[in-house]
């Protein structure tokens, strides 16, 4: 029986792939063993992961036929995994070597804790910091429940779980293909406090290949996890954020529609306005501050990349 299974999903990052497993190897907390699940990469992924296996016996491996997604490939590695929490990394990101350490320290102060999690380094594709993701302290840590779906100042950033919370809570929504780290966090701290290390444990790589930026795919997605949890929210526990979480929607759908074709978007999108009013006025109305907010908000963050890029420095982002 380990402490801690480390679960990575591996899809086509053969160029990342080294550096990720090397820094789950390297931590300073030794008490785990390390999952990784491989979805029929067309790439040398697999080669790589069993050149390692083959080297320590911490590194257990299973293998999808094909690509089953990332909700499926965490889950098989959750149902497989013997520790008593569960770690995630994704197969182009980098672990600090006192991650496990440290978060394992903050969940264990606290057997009500459901997850642990931490602030977030971004990195280019060449490894180099560009900038930082972090939480605010009150929304990122005890009892959370909405915050997720508001997302101002909540961040969860890769977690480590407490097993038997994530079963109660349920796993990953193997239906969802963009949002279903949002719908996981969403429904797992309705029932369980957050612990929060108020720094960087890991390191996020941005690049051109992995999922952050298949956007249209994600919006839909998104869309379907903020339909599924309010049409499961039968007690009406986020009836008060409803405006906030969609809010968040409405301006990536239309940034998306807008660059996808202009002029449709300037012919459709007083038709949409209309249809949205005469079909709920009052959540239309109800809406209006939140959209606002929200656009003011994403401006305010481009400002703050565009200014950090110019003069060559590292920009800081509060939540997701």
């Amino acid at each position: 029986m380990v402490k801690i299974s480390i679960v990575i999903p591996s899809y086509n990052n053969e160029k990342f792939l080294s550096e990720c497993i090397e820094s789950a190897l390297v931590q300073t907390f030794t008490d785990f063993e390390l999952i990784i699940v491989e979805g029929g990469s067309k790439d040398n992924s697999l080669n790589i992961i069993q050149k390692y296996a083959e080297m320590d016996t911490r590194i257990r491996v299973i293998v999808h036929p094909f690509n089953m997604g990332v909700s499926k490939a965490r889950n098989d590695g959750i149902l497989a995994s013997k520790g008593e929490f569960i770690a995630i990394l994704d197969s182009d990101d980098i672990m600090l070597p006192s991650r496990l350490e440290e978060l394992y320290t903050e969940i264990s102060k606290d057997p009500s804790y459901g997850l642990a999690h931490s602030d977030v380094c971004v990195v280019d594709e060449n490894g180099i910091i560009i900038g930082k993701i972090i939480g605010k302290k009150h929304f990122s840590m005890g009892n959370i429940c909405g915050e997720v779906l508001k997302r101002r100042g909540c961040h969860i950033g890769y977690p480590m779980f407490r097993k038997n919370c994530l079963i109660q809570a349920g796993l990953y929504d193997e239906n969802l293909r963009g949002g279903e780290d949002y719908d996981l966090y969403t429904r797992i701290t309705q029932c369980f406090p957050v612990a929060y290390v108020q720094k960087p444990l890991i390191f996020y790589r941005r690049h051109g290949t992995n999922a952050s930026s298949k956007l249209q795919l994600m919006v839909e997605h998104y869309k379907k996890y903020l339909d599924k949890t309010f049409e499961c929210d039968k007690e009406g526990i986020y009836v008060g954020v409803k405006p906030e979480a969609y809010a968040h929607y409405y301006i990536d759908k239309m940034n998306l529609d807008f660059f996808e074709s202009k002029k449709k978007f300037i012919f459709n999108f007083p038709k949409k306005i209309i249809n949205f009013m005469i079909q709920d006025p009052e959540f239309f109305v109800r809406s209006i501050f939140p959209v606002l907010t929200v656009c003011l908000l994403r401006i305010d963050k481009i400002i703050r990349k565009k200014v950090a890029s110019l003069f060559h420095l590292k920009y800081v982002q509060v939540g997701w």
